[in-house]
Formats: structure tokens, C-alpha cells, sequence
């Protein structure tokens, strides 16, 4: 454990704005994890757009969509929900649709 102090410390020593807004990480960090933090601004991400689809709600589609996406493509960091749309049948909605966006670091 470090204490918030020498986080602080650390902290200031980069100048990137990410560096400041990880203080809230101090009282259960190691230093280890203070560093990853602080050199993850250096990533490059490519960003792919999966659909996927569900009958029960729009959360499920977007974990649908992350859960295969996962399976072949590594490395998944974050998602943004791009769009949603229904498919209806008699006047019902039968599936939810949901794209995402989702952000992948790249090997180096």
C-alpha cells in the first residue's frame, strides 16, 4: 500500500491532466499500479463496432455483443453505446439491437 502523500508526490512529477485525477487511487494502490496508471495516456486504441442483440433488455445486448466479441479479439478496455434500435413483430418489441463501440489496445 502507498500512502496518499507519495502519491502526490508522483502525481505532480507528470503534467498529463490524467496524473491529476488519479488521487481518489491512493489509499489502495501499490506503486506498481500508480505507474500503469500514470503510462496509460501512452496507449493506442483501435475502436470496432459490434452489434449485438438480445430479447430481454438492452444491457443484455451490449453484454451479447461484448461477451462474443471477447472470444476472438483481446485486449478490450472500454465501450460506448453508439447506437439502439428494436426489431418489432405483432406490434411488440421481439429483440433489442445495441451498437457499441468498443476500444482495444493494441499489441506492442
Amino acid at each position: 500500500m502507498i500512502r496518499v502523500q507519495a502519491v502526490r508526490e508522483l502525481q505532480y512529477s507528470c503534467q498529463c491532466k490524467l496524473c491529476f485525477a488519479t488521487e481518489w487511487v491512493a489509499v489502495d494502490c501499490t506503486p506498481e499500479d500508480l505507474i500503469k496508471e500514470i503510462e496509460m495516456h501512452d496507449n493506442v486504441y483501435k475502436t470496432l463496432e459490434i452489434t449485438g442483440s438480445s430479447k430481454t433488455s438492452i444491457e443484455d445486448a451490449v453484454q451479447n455483443a461484448i461477451k462474443k466479441t471477447s472470444k476472438t479479439v483481446h485486449n478490450l478496455r472500454w465501450f460506448e453505446v453508439a447506437d439502439v434500435r428494436g426489431h418489432l413483430q405483432d406490434d411488440a418489441i421481439d429483440y433489442w439491437q445495441v451498437t457499441v463501440k468498443i476500444g482495444v489496445t493494441l499489441d506492442d
